[in-house]
């Protein structure tokens, strides 16, 4: 028999936001942190009634997840009770983000991986900046790493002034 995973969570809020979809009310943005097997995680949840919850975890990466640990948390997640809702439903998207979907999923990035610094790379140099882990912002059009994850040292002469 399988061992079953010791899922933990605290610190839930449940984000009301706008949804694309004109059957469903509002999308609910479970965010929460807890402990699956002793190893703590940050995650958010999609959790829009009557579809497929999808979550994102965010960890140390150190000892990633188990397809097994990732299905009980997100498990766990869709059933836990809120300690806070917040209806973003009818609000503006924060400045400089398309909705508020996309700034609390950017924040828990920067959190976890860095800020995002955007580099002025030639299309002749895009390999190479590529192959040392530059990333691309399809949105913003312009090659970046993230300040955790990288040597920025190594990214200075794309860096701007």
């Amino acid at each position: 028999m399988a061992k079953r995973n010791d899922v933990s969570i605290t610190d839930v809020i449940h984000y009301l936001v706008e949804t694309p979809w004109n059957s469903v009310d509002a999308r609910i943005l479970v965010v929460a942190a807890g402990t699956c097997n002793e190893k703590p995680f940050e995650a958010i949840l999609n959790n829009d009634p009557g579809l497929h919850a999808s979550a994102d975890l965010y960890h140390d990466n150190v000892s990633p997840f188990t397809t097994s640990e990732y299905q009980s948390i997100r498990r766990k997640l869709k059933s836990a009770e809120p300690t806070e809702v917040i209806d973003h439903r009818g609000e503006p998207a924060p400045e400089g983000f398309e909705s508020f979907q996309h700034f609390l999923y950017e924040s828990m990035n920067e959190k976890h991986f860095g800020k995002k610094v955007f580099l002025n790379v030639p299309f002749e140099e895009k390999d190479q900046a590529k192959t040392l882990g530059a990333q691309w912002d399809s949105s913003k059009r312009q090659w970046f790493v993230l300040d955790k994850t990288v040597d920025i040292e190594e990214f200075n002469q794309w860096v701007p002034a």
